[in-house]
């Protein structure tokens, strides 16, 4: 009978273990819309109070008045009748005030759960309880801070393309509401996929958003399968031949090196098409966004919904704001014995390598970490809390095409 030998390192061979979370992308192209200085955009943090107050000045276009010597300051003529003078009205501005949503993540690490081997420690390495927690709960938090994060990018495609944001995931009625004009958003008569008119539809939108939002549209991202409807449709193919798109396969890198927003938006994983000139002389840069999470059924659902299209002006203003965390404050003690187990400071966490994401996209400190033990001292919950608001400020400089 031959003699067992002892397991060593000759005659089995550990490979490296692979973790899949580590390899999947995740985009944050929505994200981009938000926050960005380069249009004015703001990123507010609120650490102490849990609740916001945003206010918004409308403006206009009006034309000042011709008068006839020595009468008084009204419109003259056949604008008379359709226009009658208005003073200026100053201080006429809406106030909203929001209470933070609260968006949590957490887990366990048991006092037998770092007796066992981890994934990588070789049979015979024998490596510490405090090692062997620090990388448990260190693929914890990773975990915890990307479904933050794909929360954020559900969140934000929600406010750009309902003009609301929910408070509580499958609730449609406690939602923060930007006030968009209900006309910014419509459903065409009839889809791109057959007798559908996809320039008609976008330069009808361009007008519109041009008169409601007071600035020239310049850009869209489209779905899937409103492209492919558009590309196959007729009035592109026949009526104009296709010579409306213009590089649609090479990156026109003038236009996106000229405007940081359209950076940022390839950062994220937003894929450039080219430029779409319509016959009412718009000039539009048009995306595809191609990345989405796993909704509650289990089922990959896409951030931007397949059959429509989002029209905007990159250079809105669109403001994000973070709320505080709920908790007592954290002690330094506290901080102390995180850094100890974590190896990272919980005032400023790191963000997975997966992330794509363009300059100041992600805000680390917005994650507010923390952890505590429990009172037999066999378990450790650690615990990320996060309160975005994502504000579509100038909310109806965009419009959204459905059915397409």
């Amino acid at each position: 009978m031959p003699t067992p030998i002892t397991l060593d390192f000759v005659s089995r061979q550990m490979a490296n273990f692979f973790d899949e979370k580590e390899y999947i992308p995740l985009g944050t192209a929505g994200q981009s819309f938000f926050g960005d200085p380069s249009d004015g955009s703001m990123t507010i943090f609120s650490p102490n109070s849990n609740t916001i107050d945003i206010e918004i000045v409308r403006g206009n276009e009006r034309t000042a008045a011709l008068i006839p010597r020595g009468g008084v300051g009204r419109f003259v003529g056949t604008l008379a009748a359709t226009q009658p003078h208005q003073d200026q009205q100053v201080g006429r501005e809406t106030y909203f005030s929001r209470k933070f949503l609260l968006a949590e993540e957490s887990f366990n690490l048991t006092g037998d759960q770092i007796l066992q081997r981890v994934p990588g420690e070789g049979p015979f390495e024998g490596r510490a309880r405090a090692e062997r927690f620090r990388f448990q709960a260190t693929r914890g938090y990773k975990e915890s801070i990307r479904r933050l994060l794909r929360l954020d990018e559900y969140l934000t495609w929600q406010s750009l393309f309902t003009g609301k944001q929910p408070t509580i995931l499958g609730n449609t009625t406690d939602v923060y509401d930007f006030r968009r004009l209900s006309t910014n958003i419509v459903t065409v008569g009839t889809a791109w996929s057959g007798a559908g008119t996809p320039i008609t539809d976008i330069d009808a939108m361009c007008d519109k958003l041009r008169a409601a939002g007071k600035l020239t549209p310049d850009s869209m991202v489209i779905g899937g399968a409103a492209l492919q409807n558009f590309l196959g449709n007729s009035q592109i193919t026949t009526v104009y031949g296709n010579k409306l798109f213009y590089n649609l396969v090479q990156i026109d890198k003038d236009v996106i090196n000229s405007n940081p927003k359209y950076a940022k938006l390839i950062a994220g994983g937003a894929v450039y098409r080219g430029e779409l000139q319509t016959p009412k002389g718009y000039r539009l840069q048009i995306f595809t966004y191609i990345h989405g999470y796993t909704n509650a059924s289990g089922v990959f659902t896409q951030y931007v919904p397949s059959n429509s299209a989002l029209i905007f002006n990159s250079g809105a203003r669109m403001d994000r704001y973070f709320g505080p965390p709920e908790r007592l404050p954290i002690t330094s003690q506290e901080t102390q014995l995180f850094m100890e187990r974590m190896g990272f400071n919980p005032m400023t966490p790191p963000v997975p390598q997966t992330v794509m994401a363009g300059d100041g996209v992600i805000v680390p400190e917005t994650f507010f970490s923390d952890m505590y033990d429990s009172e037999d001292r066999k378990k450790t919950t650690l615990r990320v809390q996060h309160a975005p608001i994502f504000a579509t400020t100038m909310t109806d400089t965009i419009g959204v095409l459905n059915g397409l």
